[in-house]
């Protein structure tokens, strides 16, 4: 027994080393792997872009002939994306006992912003563990896991509603459907994802159930009954959130049409708007940082299978990319003002 209390004590300098150093090098290890995947994305992007005629000189282009009233609309819709991101963050952090009084939206909206834009680079959940578990940490004195835990439980709806916007299209394409009926059944379908809200309850009383016969699954329960004691998966929190999780995703899905008018590209709305849908939840996958490649290599092949020509296709996405990551590095500029902040308020 003695020796089972002295041996803690004279080896805890050898092992209190490596036992912290493990989440710093995997974090490491995580944003070295992101940084790679981006080169592979962006070799594959240009791999697309040689193949489909495109040079560097088009991309540039894009930039020095994009008007100015697109580059203000699509950073003012980013500028709505990251805001609706942000609130949704402050209203879970509220519930859980990490916000402070004092403490203003632009901090919020400054650490969201920041994390959309490393999200180029680095994958999104990734960027967002990063960016938020330190801000709740510098700015608000708690663990970090817990500025990621949060951060993760807002992005939850942002999942369902990716499912959700895409079901639609594959139905109605299937079918041979028009964007009207497309408009319909996506209504149809944003109903149901609320309505789907109503039976967590009971599936978090069926894991109860199922707890008593797989003992493993006991930190899943007692992590649902933690956040049903917060209030975070009350009816008429969740629905809050996943309301702004549809307003979030509406700002993502008009750029697309607001491109095609500014460049006067000669693509179908038809194809389009519901082709979004399905391109936006390959993010489900988040391979690759801001799903570079995966993204313009799923427009081209879509537009391709709706009769289009590569090269328009290519052009297409390969442009929405562009002004897209000038529209995010645009809004996040106040966060050059929270960067500048040493202290706690």
């Amino acid at each position: 027994m003695a020796s089972d209390a002295v041996l803690p004590m004279t080896t805890r300098p050898e092992t209190s080393i490596p036992a912290r150093s493990k989440p710093v090098w995997s974090r490491t290890a995580a944003i070295v792997w992101s940084l790679v995947l981006f080169v592979l994305a962006l070799a594959c992007t240009v791999a697309l872009g040689a193949w489909s005629g495109l040079t560097a000189g088009d991309a540039l282009q894009t930039l020095v002939s994009a008007p100015l009233w697109l580059v203000a609309a699509i950073t003012g819709l980013t500028v709505l994306q990251v805001a609706f991101s942000a609130l949704k963050w402050q209203r879970v952090l509220a519930k859980t006992g990490g916000e402070q009084q004092g403490v203003p939206f632009s901090f919020y909206y400054g650490c969201t912003a920041l994390a959309a834009f490393m999200s180029q680079f680095l994958t999104v959940y990734l960027a967002s563990i990063i960016v938020r578990g330190w801000a709740v940490k510098r700015w608000h004195g708690l663990n970090a896991s817990h500025g990621a835990g949060t951060s993760l439980f807002e992005q939850v709806f942002d999942v369902l509603v990716l499912v959700v916007m895409a079901l639609p299209a594959l139905i109605v394409w299937s079918l041979g459907g028009t964007l009207g009926q497309w408009a319909m059944v996506t209504v149809a379908a944003l109903i149901a994802g609320a309505a789907c809200l109503r039976f967590v309850g009971p599936a978090i009383g069926a894991l109860a159930v199922l707890e008593r016969f797989l003992p493993k699954m006991r930190k899943l329960v007692e992590l649902f009954e933690r956040s049903t004691s917060a209030g975070l998966l009350s009816q008429r929190f969740m629905f809050e959130i996943y309301a702004l999780s549809v307003l979030r995703y509406f700002t993502l899905l008009v750029r697309a049409p607001l491109l095609i008018v500014a460049f006067g590209l000669p693509l179908a709305m038809s194809d389009i708007v519901p082709g979004f849908t399905i391109v936006q939840a390959t993010q489900l996958a988040a391979i690759t940082p801001g799903q570079l490649g995966i993204r313009e290599w799923t427009w081209s092949g879509i537009l391709a299978l709706r009769g289009y020509d590569l090269q328009l296709a290519a052009h297409f996405a390969i442009d929405l990319r562009i002004i897209g990551m000038l529209a995010i590095a645009l809004a996040a500029l106040p966060v050059v003002a929270l960067l500048r902040r040493r202290h706690r308020p």
